[in-house]
């Protein structure tokens, strides 16, 4: 699934944004993520080259706190906006 015209600025528009946010597709099965910002770069190491097409399941680890995870599943699903500090 390609990401239309108006999503694909909202993408470009990321790149230049300095607070870590990643944009996944809600239509593409797996979720994945199709737009990072440089903020994400700095907080996790990984380029944007590298998170494209994966989803965000890629930044869980060892110390990864489920509910937080389930918040953020839960806003998916209804297609909300979540704010969750991980």
């Amino acid at each position: 699934h390609h990401p239309d015209e108006s999503m694909q600025h909202m993408v470009l528009a990321l790149h230049a944004c300095s607070v870590p946010v990643v944009l996944c597709c809600r239509q593409s099965a797996g979720l994945p993520i199709i737009g990072v910002s440089a903020g994400v770069e700095k907080l996790t190491g990984y380029s944007p080259d590298e998170m494209l097409g994966w989803n965000c399941r890629l930044l869980q680890g060892p110390r990864t706190e489920i509910h937080k995870i389930e918040q953020l599943s839960a806003a998916v699903r209804r297609g909300c906006s979540c704010h969750v500090d991980i």
